[in-house]
């Protein structure tokens, strides 16, 4: 297989299906020996994909989703095999940021900087959770406007689905990110997310 991140390669394909067949007939050594590679494997290949901090959890559940189908993965298609829960999980990973991005961006604050230390991955977490519950702190009128703009709808469809007019719409949800951004302030600010240019949002 060919080299994927850091000079971490998986052994030959007849060598990987052979420690497979010894896993799966109940070699405890050869499982053991087959786990901790691609362990590594999988590590090198999410440290180039995901944030740092989502590399070791996502190498966790692939290597638990591998062991699970053991007993049913074909020892000659291992690589493709193991390659497809790898790639399946740093997308769903990647997806969950951009989400996570959309919904800063609709509540008006900073486009989320480039991360590359744990510190920063540890403050991305925060302001995740804080978000959520600054969010169930809002008032319900403001609370329903800032949901709203949060899954893509514009002042408009808001004003329309709410059936208001759209200056009120603006205007609840001026009020809305003002205290969302005194709420979150604390965590934008060790993220580096003011002071900076805004992100477009629509």
């Amino acid at each position: 297989m060919r080299v994927v991140g850091e000079g971490t390669r998986l052994r030959h394909r007849d060598e990987l299906a052979q420690l497979i067949t010894r896993a799966q007939a109940g070699d405890e050594r050869a499982l053991t020996e087959l786990l901790t590679e691609l362990r590594r494997w999988l590590i090198a290949y999410y440290r180039h994909r995901v944030a740092s901090a989502d590399v070791d959890d996502l190498a966790q559940r692939a290597l638990v989703s591998i062991a699970q189908s053991l007993p049913r993965i074909y020892p000659d298609r291992a690589m493709a095999y193991v390659s497809t829960v790898a790639r399946r999980l740093s997308v769903h990973a990647i997806r969950q940021r951009r989400v996570f991005e959309e919904r800063f961006c609709a509540l008006g604050v900073e486009a989320l900087p480039a991360r590359d230390d744990p510190w920063q991955d540890a403050v991305y977490a925060g302001a995740a959770q804080a978000c959520k519950i600054s969010l169930l702190r809002l008032p319900a009128h403001l609370r329903i406007v800032m949901e709203q703009l949060a899954v893509g709808h514009s002042l408009s469809d808001v004003a329309a689905l709410l059936d208001l007019h759209e200056t009120t719409v603006r205007t609840r949800a001026f009020r809305a990110r003002a205290m969302l951004r005194r709420e979150l302030a604390h965590y934008l600010d060790d993220a580096g997310f003011t002071g900076g240019r805004r992100a477009r949002c629509g």
